[in-house]
């Protein structure tokens, strides 16, 4: 953007501000992806077992086989075969 600017090159400018929306718009996405995982609403509105089963459906599409133990929850998860 700066080339432009200093260039005087109002169509460059635009096109790269416009770029630069669609950049900060897309890491917006992405930080807000990385805060859920950190700290999924669900855990505060649903408990700790349907928090865990969401963010295993969120991951599912990497092919990973989830298996989770603790004493008061205990369940396999295997999301390849949906």
């Amino acid at each position: 953007m700066s080339s432009a600017l200093r260039a005087n090159d109002l169509t460059r400018y635009t096109e790269a501000t416009r770029q630069a929306i669609v950049d900060i718009e897309s890491e917006i996405k992405n930080l807000r992806a990385i805060i859920a995982d950190l700290r999924p609403s669900l855990l505060d509105d649903l408990g700790l077992r349907t928090a865990l089963d969401a963010l295993v459906e969120r991951r599912r599409d990497d092919g990973l086989t989830i298996e989770c133990e603790s004493s008061s929850l205990t369940w396999e998860i295997d999301r390849r075969e949906s």
